[in-house]
């Protein structure tokens, strides 16, 4: 009898030593979580917080406006925005530790301007569509934001091989390199 007795206290006390490994072990997982979630959240915050600020001051534009057009609504645009729409050889492409890059230049935003190594450029719908999209809505496209844009281009050698100088001109099969070539670099 004492000796069922002790092999019942033996289990109940490895169960016991189970259950506090596993709520160790659940509260490093949720430790985890939490750090990379945060982590995400301060990589992005520089492009997510203007254009949730955008979106919000479009919203309450296009319903003082009282006009419900997918087409023309940046809502609509970023609504519709993947990871497949990313432009990673001619547009803005995500670093380590929140930073963001095209071709050779650092790229941080503020509020209503995008910073592009030592440049400052107002941002626009076109411009936002021109740095991110592969495929962008030329409809939003304006010529100063096609102007920007070269700027962008050559002074951050993103349209040339390997981001430098002496790189040849890369060349593409997506929509976007036939906007931005032909006469462009002249």
């Amino acid at each position: 009898m004492k000796r069922r007795q002790a092999e019942d206290e033996s289990v109940f006390h490895e169960i016991n030593k189970a259950c506090d490994a596993t709520r160790k072990k659940y509260k490093l997982l949720q430790e985890r979580k939490h750090a990379t979630d945060k982590a995400l959240n301060d990589m992005w915050k520089p492009v997510v917080t203007p254009l949730k600020k955008w979106v919000d001051q479009e919203k309450a534009q296009s319903s003082d406006d009282q006009t419900d057009d997918p087409g023309t609504s940046v809502q609509h645009v970023w609504k519709s925005f993947s990871p497949k729409q990313l432009d990673k050889v001619y547009g803005i492409r995500a670093l380590s530790r929140g930073r963001q890059k095209i071709g050779s230049k650092l790229v941080f935003f503020d509020q209503d301007k995008v910073y592009i190594g030592d440049d400052v450029y107002p941002l626009s719908k076109g411009l936002l569509e021109l740095l991110f999209k592969k495929i962008p809505d030329e409809k939003l496209i304006n010529d100063q934001d096609l102007k920007h844009y070269k700027e962008i281009l050559l002074k951050s050698n993103a349209h040339r091989v390997q981001n430098r100088l002496s790189g040849r001109l890369r060349t593409s099969n997506v929509p976007k390199f036939r906007l931005i070539s032909g006469n462009f670099w002249e």
